[in-house]
């Protein structure tokens, strides 16, 4: 079911082989075929890659009637997951059509590895909406596949530059004052001072 052909309506869009708008993107939503029950999936674009195309994307495109000319697609690697499906991070390419008159592009999302699983056609709206269904769906038909892009978290603010340092005080033998222990009578003062001894009477 990953595998996708996209037709991304997307107004603005320009004509070039690029599409920066596309690259780490993610789209989040559910896969719903009849008679079974809604299927979480994520599609999540990587980097645009370096030309030529690949040979197996080329073939596929020919046999689906899409135009194989290398200045008017470029190609993305991806990973797909609709993990009540068993798709668990699988890596995809996508070839990506130029923007056509009214802005949308045709997208084919296919897997190298496992050509097995599929094809999946999408519409991607100006507002970041994905529709879909598998290689019969057409635009304007019930889809099967509806997701949205998420929308990037916003870049914590930069944290402020630290303050100086407030000088350290230095310490000082002077700046230290050590009490004084309590000083000790003298000793004739403690003579001076104590009571007198009761005189011992004598015996007769």
């Amino acid at each position: 079911f990953f595998w996708c052909v996209c037709v991304c309506k997307r107004q603005g869009y320009s004509q070039s082989r690029a599409m920066p708008e596309l690259a780490a993107a993610v789209f989040e939503g559910h896969l719903q075929a009849p008679g079974l029950g809604k299927c979480g999936l994520s599609y999540r674009f990587g980097n645009a890659m370096d030309p030529p195309m690949p040979a197996a994307v080329k073939t596929q495109r020919r046999q689906l009637g899409w135009s194989t000319k290398e200045q008017e697609i470029s190609c993305f690697g991806a990973i797909c997951s609709i993990p009540d499906l068993g798709l668990e991070s699988e890596d995809v390419i996508i070839s990506v059509d130029a923007a056509g008159l009214d802005g949308s592009r045709q997208m084919l999302l296919q897997s190298l590895a496992r050509p097995d699983l599929g094809l999946t056609v999408l519409l991607l709206d100006s507002n970041g909406q994905i529709t879909g269904g598998d290689e019969s769906w057409t635009p304007g038909t019930t889809p099967i596949i509806r997701a949205k892009r998420c929308i990037d978290p916003p870049a914590p603010p930069p944290r402020p530059p630290p303050g100086p340092a407030s000088p350290r005080r230095r310490v000082t033998s002077k700046s230290v004052r050590v009490p004084e222990p309590d000083a000790e009578p003298p000793a004739d003062e403690e003579t001076a001072t104590a009571a007198p001894a009761a005189p011992v009477p004598k015996e007769e």
